[in-house]
């Protein structure tokens, strides 16, 4: 039965006033503001530090692309688009394309478009024919850098069909794309390293630190259930636990890519110089740990810089092949620091009679209460206490390196018992009376080896870069404050910079929203974008913090009275009372 009832639709009047409006009003973006020259010469500095373009250009002549050939030229290049994107990320923007058109079509200024080679003829059209023409240039971008250029990312395979086109896929290609674009990224996450003032870097002694991170991928992985591929088939499953690859037992917490970043650091506290990343890579979740972290470091290979110390979570150091991660390491110069995970602490490698503990070398009189020390505080033999006390212990018996590392990569001790810097007194090594060190006579070494060897006749010995690479390393005394301050420092250097890359204070990667073009290569250049971007606003908050801390003695902040505080506390729990206990029925 139809309704007899007046609906109340409103005032006409009010509704064709809300329609009359100019036709173009609702098209630019009234929020934003203009793009000026000055804007737009930081991101063209940046690509033009990089030579990406020139770069891009030689990998299509590789590929058999000749400009001979003729055909209809590109109405927006490399140049122009990664420009774009660039601006986009250091103004905190979505990485879009729509984006990127609007800045053409309504926020450029003309000094800015006749910077960037714009010419009123690339836009004619409309916003449609704007968007179109940057959509091509950027997959003509991203074309010689793609590892898998027989799979789409716009759709979701079935997966059988997926499992046949992946198999014919070009295993020579994808491995050389790779490689293409890792070097791309690197190059422009390098870019932003240059473009920092001297006094930003120049206090840098060379230590690093590296760590793997999430990268979140599409909201739809792909699951044992699924028909279908995810349309990121490149990512994986990401986990918290272990190498943050997906096993049984393991929960899975989303799809994602995992980014390996290298931070520049320090081993104590230090605020003299801007903590950048200087190098990035991308791969599925746990897969190949050490030949990610040897593609994040290709900036601080190929280039003159200084060498330091190199701290890693337990992933990497113990965690990898030697061969693969902690001999290369070493044979670059870096010293490790390391920490060791449950199973793997106590006696670890031993060379002409000394004794790697804990990643420490020891003379062969070390009690064996000192070397089971953890293993003894996981069975609940002692406690913490207990603990630090024999840590702080074992230090009488530590070899002391004679000189610097060489070239090989070797280093030659020195045992504890001799020399004028001598800690312990050993019988085999006596010669008369031992003077006390500081007043405090020297540690006696109670059980001398009944076969001595080498550390026990000579004044030194060289300990190869092989012997004990998994768990050696070359900081202070593990766990002990020394050693602490320096791992610890290192650390929390690349976790923040790492969370400051995710969150919306910074670059914002963890919010997939803002990066909508799919597929790993795209991830892998936005990534390089967002790090160089970040790397920009911390030199900017380094060269503008204030130089002195602000003096706050003169003006006290007042204390309440013991009775208002109480008072105060009172009220609100009178004002907002817990929930009571359930009675019973």
């Amino acid at each position: 039965m139809a309704s007899t009832a007046t609906t109340n639709w409103g005032d006409d009047s009010l509704v064709a006033s809300f329609f009359d409006v100019p036709e173009d009003i609702h098209t630019v973006d009234r929020k934003a503001q203009p793009v000026h020259l000055p804007q737009l010469k930081q991101a063209a500095v940046l690509v033009d530090q990089a030579s990406i373009p020139a770069v891009l250009a030689g990998y299509r002549i590789n590929d058999g692309y000749t400009p001979a050939k003729g055909g209809r030229p590109a109405v927006f290049n490399d140049r122009q688009i990664l420009t774009l994107l660039m601006l986009l990320q250091l103004e905190g923007s979505p990485l879009h394309i729509t984006r990127a058109r609007d800045l053409l079509c309504y926020r450029m200024t003309d000094a800015a478009l006749g910077a960037l080679g714009v010419t009123p003829g690339n836009l004619a059209g409309g916003e449609a024919a704007v968007y179109r023409r940057l959509y091509g240039a950027y997959r003509r971008m991203l074309a010689p850098l793609n590892p898998f250029p027989n799979l789409q990312h716009h759709r979701r395979y079935k997966k059988k069909k997926f499992r046949k086109l992946f198999e014919r896929r070009d295993k020579a290609l994808e491995e050389v794309r790779n490689l293409r674009l890792h070097h791309v990224m690197n190059l422009l996450v390098w870019a932003s390293v240059q473009c920092a003032p001297q006094r930003a870097r120049q206090s840098w002694d060379g230590s690093i630190c590296m760590d793997g991170t999430a990268y979140v991928a599409t909201k739809k992985g792909t699951s044992r259930r699924s028909k279908r591929v995810s349309s990121e088939f490149n990512g994986g499953w990401y986990c918290h636990e272990g190498s943050h690859k997906l096993k049984r037992g393991r929960k899975p917490l989303f799809w994602a890519y995992e980014a390996t970043t290298v931070t520049m650091g320090a081993p104590r506290s230090d605020d003299s110089f801007a903590k950048l990343l200087v190098g990035v890579s991308i791969a599925r979740p746990g897969v190949q740990p050490a030949k990610q972290a040897m593609k994040a470091m290709e900036n601080l290979i190929a280039n003159d810089v200084p060498v330091g110390y190199l701290a890693a979570d337990k992933l990497y150091l113990p965690g990898q092949n030697p061969a693969q991660f902690q001999i290369p390491m070493r044979q670059l110069g870096y010293r490790l620091i390391s920490d060791h995970r449950k199973g793997e602490t106590g006696r670890q490698a031993s060379h002409e009679g000394a004794i790697l503990v804990d990643g420490n070398w020891y003379c062969p009189g070390i009690p064996e209460s000192l070397i089971t020390v953890e293993a003894d505080l996981a069975a609940g033999l002692i406690d913490k206490k207990t603990r630090k006390s024999r840590i702080r212990r074992r230090a009488v018996y530590l070899l002391r390196e004679k000189e610097a590392p060489r070239a090989d990569g070797s280093i030659r001790y020195k045992p504890p018992c001799i020399g004028p810097g001598a800690t312990c007194d050993c019988p085999l090594r006596r010669i008369g009376a031992c003077p006390p060190v500081n007043g405090k006579p020297l540690a006696p070494v109670l059980v001398p080896p009944a076969e001595p060897r080498g550390i026990c006749k000579q004044n030194s010995i060289t300990i190869p870069l092989h012997v004990g690479a998994k768990y050696a390393q070359q900081g202070e005394q593990t766990k002990t404050k020394a050693w602490h301050t320096q791992y610890n420092h290192l650390r929390e250097t690349v976790e923040g910079r790492n969370k400051y890359l995710k969150d919306s204070s910074g670059g914002n990667l963890g919010d997939r929203s803002r990066r909508l073009i799919r597929g790993f290569t795209a991830a892998g250049l936005v990534l390089a974008i967002t790090v160089a971007a970040d790397n920009i606003r911390v030199v900017k908050a380094f060269l503008t913090r204030p130089t002195t801390k602000p003096d706050n003695s003169s003006t006290p902040k007042p204390r309440r009275a013991r009775e208002e505080r109480w008072t105060k506390t009172a009220e609100h729990l009178l004002a907002n009372p817990p929930n009571a206990p359930s009675t019973a029925a």
